[in-house]
């Protein structure tokens, strides 16, 4: 396929900015009862492979069951209340399941003492259908029916939150080595009413923090309370309050029954969904708070005079309205609500910024049910829904896409293969193992070149292997270990043997000579293998089988550093090589977050960047106190920043690039000179089965 290039100078419309809805492709896959659980009251989550477990309570009642999904079919092993905890009867279960495949599950006691607990189940992917041991901790109340669900902070793996009515918030640990649980901190929330307290949820944040503005969402009367607590995890503890019920005229009577959620995305906006039975307006009501701090202020999407965004008026006729109401949050951000009408399953996606409800996906019927008890999504963005259906309870999995948080196996890299001191466009073809280069001049671009150097089974890892300033191009032969480099400086092709099949290349100047040198990564132990530029070689222990490898020169002194990102907690974490000092431990991320560490604005040394490619916003950290969030891509483009542009002699920031793989195209953007006259630029330079070079980084 021929190349196609040519220049468009301007500003980049909504293109680049819009993020497709993830849409629901099939609900008929088969339901399966959840076999020997009773009771109505259920909550479902899933480990690390995407496997569910349920667990389900009869309240009241002495019974507890715990069911894992094997082999297709669910196995249910029941216990009695008093064995795991101080108490006969159960209320409503809660349940989430951490990085580490630690089950935390909270219940409400009914009698004779009233209060909540907790348990903890370890290694639930790896041991299932089988309960290794109960570890509980009993919070009693106080006071009537102390309701409270869990939360879980990624950033901070171990722990949980409980938000309760009594207007408290609770963190507790699990010590795995001496496999109890214990209190560690605790806290008063103000919500200056009475009734129906605070609800938490967790942020990107990593710390607890509490609200100190204006009241947030909708409040029970006070003396009445909720079984839908909703405290779910996006990644510290921020809360959202409910206010004065006065503010919300006709909707907050005692069925309401709210969830509060917050946005995977953008921790400070908050889903608020009930169902109201009793008093007009009926139906399934919505709200969206958007905060613009961690303070508490923000605003809502919608008046409470009669402009909050309904989306079922007919939404109430299930058995028992606080079960009616269910969502969860989406990883690419917006939310999936389900409800019941009729005696049927809805389901249906709200995006954050959603004004009317033409806004929101369509309405998808899902299965005949009395009650929906909980859904959570999956790391494939696929729903997994508890409900009640036939006098049992049952599950069902949706298939749904364009909402996988999976990161990209690659990242993809910019080089400047004439040595100008400008990053130059280039794309590889593993299928021939062609790179194609269009070269940069400070932006002019005029001369391109052909060069055939690699094959299909091929790593790109372009570096600059002879330090004359110029990126060379490489590969990586996986099955060898054998790198193969064509030097610009001689014209000539050097060949090692440093790595295995498994291992992952990571060619950088570890030394500070000016010279890249192999390097390779091993993800099942976390070790780096590294030649340095004098002959010696170096061992090095950093990482994980999850964890991401992001070389870089963190501190500034002109050697890289080996570092990883934790895509679990979002930790940076860097040593240097020749001291094996740990020089960065940092949190700046989440899951669905996708490392693009470079120097971004030209002081030496690489900034903690994150890309969201749901919603197109990288998310800086210049580690120097300052943090930035900019708007530039979207979808399924690449990012690939780079050095395309000097605005200054003196400036070496870099600038935010994406490649369009469906059409072979680059936006490029300049963010940081707030100065200057903005700088756009789109360039048609590559083909579908062409892209920038990149390490396979997973």
């Amino acid at each position: 396929m021929a190349i196609r290039w040519w220049m468009t100078m301007g500003i980049l419309g909504a293109a680049l900015q819009v993020q497709a809805a993830p849409t629901v492709v099939n609900t008929g896959a088969a339901v399966l009862t959840v076999t020997g659980a009773g009771g109505v009251r259920s909550s479902i989550a899933v480990d690390s492979a995407a496997t569910p477990h349920v667990v389900t309570t009869e309240a009241p009642g002495n019974n507890f069951y715990f069911s894992d999904l094997v082999n297709g079919s669910f196995s249910t092993v029941k216990y009695d209340s008093s064995a795991l905890f101080n108490s006969p009867q159960f209320g409503s279960p809660h349940m989430e399941i951490d990085a580490n495949d630690t089950a935390w599950i909270s219940a409400t006691f009914w009698y004779p003492n009233m209060g909540i607990g907790i348990t903890v189940r370890p290694n639930i992917k790896s041991k299932p259908g089988a309960w290794p041991s109960f570890n509980s901790e009993d919070i009693w109340g106080g006071g009537t029916y102390d309701v409270a669900n869990l939360s879980l902070d990624p950033s901070a793996l171990g722990k949980c939150y409980f938000g309760s009515h009594r207007g408290v918030w609770e963190e507790y640990t699990f010590n795995a080595s001496a496999y109890n649980i214990y209190e560690s901190a605790n806290g008063t929330v103000n919500d200056g009413a009475g009734g129906e307290k605070a609800y938490f949820w967790i942020s990107k944040a990593g710390s607890v923090q509490h609200a100190n503005g204006p009241n947030v969402g909708v409040k029970h009367h006070a003396t009445e309370w909720s079984y839908n607590n909703s405290l779910r995890a996006a990644a510290g503890l921020d809360c959202l309050k409910w206010s004065d019920w006065d503010y919300y005229p006709g909707m907050l009577n005692d069925h309401a029954y709210p969830s509060v959620v917050s946005d995977s995305t953008e921790p400070q906006t908050a889903y608020i969904v009930a169902v109201y039975d009793e008093r007009a307006p009926y139906g399934i009501f919505l709200n969206i708070w958007h905060g613009t701090d961690n303070n508490g202020n923000g605003y809502f999407a919608f008046s409470p005079q009669g402009g909050l965004l309904c989306l079922d008026p007919d939404g109430r006729t299930g058995t028992g309205g606080r079960y009616e109401v269910q969502q969860y949050p989406a990883n690419r951000g917006g939310v999936w609500v389900s409800w019941i009408r009729a005696g049927r399953a809805k389901l249906r996606y709200v995006p954050a910024n959603a004004a009317k409800l033409a806004d929101c996906g369509p309405e998808v019927d899902v299965c005949a049910a009395s009650v929906v008890g909980s859904i959570c999504v999956d790391f494939n963005g696929d729903i997994h829904m508890s409900y009640v259906g036939n006098n049992a309870v049952q599950y069902r999995r949706i298939t749904v896409s364009g909402d996988s948080r999976v990161l990209s196996k690659y990242t993809y890299l910019a080089g400047d293969y004439d040595g100008n001191g400008y990053d130059d466009l280039c794309v590889y073809a593993p299928s021939n193992g062609t790179w194609y280069t269009w070269f940069n001049k400070n932006g002019s671009w005029m001369r391109t070149e052909t060069k055939q150097w690699g094959w299909a089974e091929a790593q790109a890892v372009p570096a600059d292997y002879d330090g004359d300033g110029i990126t060379d191009r490489a590969v990586f032969a996986p099955t060898l270990g054998s790198w193969y480099v064509w030097k610009s400086k001689t014209q000539t092709q050097w060949t090692t043997q440093w790595g295995w099949s498994e291992s992952m290349p990571l060619p950088a100047d570890y030394s500070g000579t000016g010279c890249a040198t192999p390097a390779v990564y091993d993800p099942s132990t976390g070790r780096w293998y590294i030649q340095l530029a004098n002959g010696k070689t170096k061992t090095l222990d950093l990482g994980y089988p999850a964890a991401i490898p992001v070389p870089g020169d963190y501190n500034g002194d002109g050697r890289d550093d080996i570092a990883v990102y934790s895509p679990d907690t979002g930790a940076w974490t860097a040593r240097d090589v020749l001291t094996g000092k740990v020089i960065l431990n940092l949190n700046w991320g989440w899951a669905s977050a996708r490392p693009v560490p470079f120097d971004y604005n030209g002081d030496g040394r690489h900034d903690l960047v994150v890309y969201d490619s749901g919603t197109g916003k990288w998310y800086c950290n210049f580690l120097n106190g300052q943090t930035r969030t900019f708007l530039w891509g979207g979808g399924q483009l690449l990012p690939v920043p780079g050095r395309y542009r000097r605005a200054h002699p003196s400036f070496r920031n870099a600038q935010f690039g994406v490649y369009y793989p469906d059409t072979g195209s680059w936006a490029i953007r300049e963010f940081l000179m707030e100065f200057l006259s903005p700088w756009y630029l789109m360039l048609d330079f590559g083909f579908p089965e062409a892209r920038p070079p990149a390490y396979l980084i997973e």
